[in-house]
């Protein structure tokens, strides 16, 4: 019963466009099953949402998704592209990936995603903390 309350308020407050954290909330319950059917279509539009939002924790989410071909087909471009937004706001992970990341790219693959990851940065890539949702 908990966890359907709970479930109940992050989705409603995951349909408000300016809660990115709680919208990767709803994302990683889809993703991983928790207190709902595992769904990564589901996870996906929820972290897709926050990702162009800004939050770091959606773009290295929403990059690794593309990365294992979850939902989407798998393209490394993508990836690159989302998890170099997170790692340029800081996030040490999405570093590692990225730098991980190119060993299985080609030298056009890597171009192009660097290019792609200028245009996210420029559309997507600042976020400001909103702690209203704690």
């Amino acid at each position: 019963m908990i966890k359907r309350i709970m479930l109940l308020w992050l989705s409603k407050a995951a349909e408000q466009d300016e809660k990115p954290g709680v919208q990767f909330l709803l994302g990683n319950c889809y993703h991983h099953g928790h207190g709902v059917p595992e769904d990564t279509a589901k996870a996906l539009a929820w972290y897709r949402k926050a990702a162009e939002q800004g939050y770091c924790p959606a773009q290295r989410a929403l990059g690794g998704m593309y990365y294992r071909g979850e939902s989407v087909p798998t393209d490394y471009v993508q990836c690159y592209a989302w998890i170099s937004l997170a790692a340029a706001q800081g996030e040490e992970e999405s570093r590692k990936a990225k730098n991980a990341l190119t060993s299985v790219m080609t030298t056009e693959q890597i171009a192009e995603a660097q290019k792609l990851s200028g245009e996210y940065w420029d559309l997507y890539g600042s976020w400001q903390p909103d702690h209203s949702y704690k």
